[in-house]
């Protein structure tokens, strides 16, 4: 075992890591030497006066004359509301846009604990307007654009389609929550069938 490796699992090990250090650890991600490279656009959307980022990853070409109909993901990465960003997910959704043949949008919410509760929702479901209203890709219908995440990205994902269909803004056909951060209790089985 190499000497970095002994230091990255020694600080995984620790339990009372500090979010600066879970971040550092979080960013080996970028090191990734398998990378893959596909067309991405960097662009922005405005929740209030800040400029939320996001990153679009496009599908290959031959894959996109293939669509019938244009479609999207919307993604909200994971990280328990800390860690994590679009650049350590650009494996994931590169990989996402590449198998799906679909448009990949990723979301760069702002974090905890800098920004509090609800800074990186409203960061989230700013890019869910935009995107519902044809603001970000104006040729893919609503009905064609899936929200998706992965943990506390799901629970995000969860949140911004609940809000948008009780705020009546817009109300996405299409969700997938992975491991969501949902439900704090632990103690019975889940009530879904697909997690049993």
């Amino acid at each position: 075992m190499t000497k970095a490796m002994r230091a990255i699992l020694a600080a995984l090990s620790y339990g009372n890591i500090d979010v600066e250090a879970s971040r550092k650890i979080a960013d080996l991600k970028k090191l990734d030497p398998l990378r893959i490279f596909l067309k991405t656009l960097d662009t922005e959307v405005y929740n209030g006066d800040y400029k939320v980022p996001i990153r679009l990853y496009f599908p290959s070409e031959k894959r996109m004359q293939e669509e019938q109909e244009k479609s999207a993901i919307l993604f909200f990465h994971g990280g328990g509301w800390t860690t994590e960003s679009v650049e350590n997910y650009d494996r994931v959704c590169s990989r996402m846009a590449q198998s799906t043949g679909q448009l990949v949008v990723s979301v760069e919410y702002r974090l905890a604990p800098e920004h509090r509760f609800p800074t990186g929702l409203m960061d989230c479901y700013a890019a869910a307007g935009a995107m519902f209203s044809g603001k970000i890709l104006p040729d893919i219908p609503p009905e064609r654009i899936t929200v998706m995440g992965d943990s506390a990205g799901g629970n995000l994902a969860a949140a911004v389609t609940m809000m948008g269909r009780d705020r009546k803004d817009f109300f996405p056909k299409r969700q997938i929550l992975i491991y969501p951060a949902v439900n704090n209790c632990y103690t019975q089985a889940s009530p879904y069938p697909s997690v049993r």
